[in-house]
């Protein structure tokens, strides 16, 4: 984990044209003994874009990955390569060939990939890369619920991140306003990565930050931690 946060934090820093560390803290890790840890662990990392108003079903976010443990393609058509279009066939066996290969898909790489893709088939790339990348072992965490996709789901929905006592930085109530606030930067402000607006002077992101206070009711801190700057609470 910890080479992995170094590669990440190098690629980023790349993408979003700035310099020094990017995580504030080393990786950290408690081990998880015994069949009730381990579930209530799985419970909480599903439920938290629950928690923080990004999907109303665990199963419905993404990026938590619960989706996958019963289908390969839970976001997009099914992708049939006969069918594809030339561009994504291209890309398709690239991603193959990386991926067999051991290498990581870093945002070059991504950004090339989708360019020439509709939404159609972006959708379904990201299903594609993300259940040829997996590496969570879906049947030991379904073990911990009899073994079964449904049971595992019912536990999750029947229990909310709030009552575990976990000591982490909490800023404003939804990160639904990341979403947010990236839509109307991506709209109004004319650009094409959103990274962009990272390396842009103070002045300038203090005009992003007003416009996204006028239109929007993030708090002032998550508005300055999306753009990157400090804002002393209001």
């Amino acid at each position: 984990m910890s080479e992995y946060a170094h590669d990440f934090a190098v690629e980023h820093n790349v993408a979003c044209h700035r310099r020094g560390d990017y995580f504030r803290h080393p990786f950290g890790s408690a081990p998880k003994v015994g069949a009730k840890k381990a579930r209530s662990n799985i419970i909480y990392i599903a439920n938290n874009p629950v928690e923080r108003q990004l999907a109303g079903k665990a199963e419905e976010y993404r990026w938590t990955f619960l989706a996958y443990a019963e289908c390969d393609h839970p976001f997009s058509e099914k992708l049939v390569k006969d069918k594809a279009s030339q561009s994504l066939r291209r890309v398709l066996d690239e991603v193959d060939g990386l991926r067999n290969a051991d290498r990581p898909l870093n945002y070059a790489r991504l950004r090339r990939f989708f360019r020439k893709l509709d939404r159609r088939e972006s959708l379904q790339l990201t299903d594609y890369i993300i259940s040829k990348y997996n590496v969570i072992d879906y049947d030991t965490a379904l073990s911990y619920f009899d073994g079964n996709y449904r049971a595992m789901l019912t536990a999750i929905h029947s229990t909310t991140g709030s009552e575990y006592d976990l000591n982490e930085p909490f800023v404003g109530k939804s990160d639904a306003y990341y979403n947010q606030m990236t839509g109307i930067i991506l709209r109004e402000c004319g650009v094409n990565d959103i990274h962009d607006i990272l390396s842009y002077d103070m002045d300038r992101k203090y005009e992003l930050f007003l416009l996204l206070r006028k239109q929007t009711r993030a708090p002032s801190e998550q508005i300055g931690k999306y753009l990157h700057m400090p804002i002393k609470k209001l």
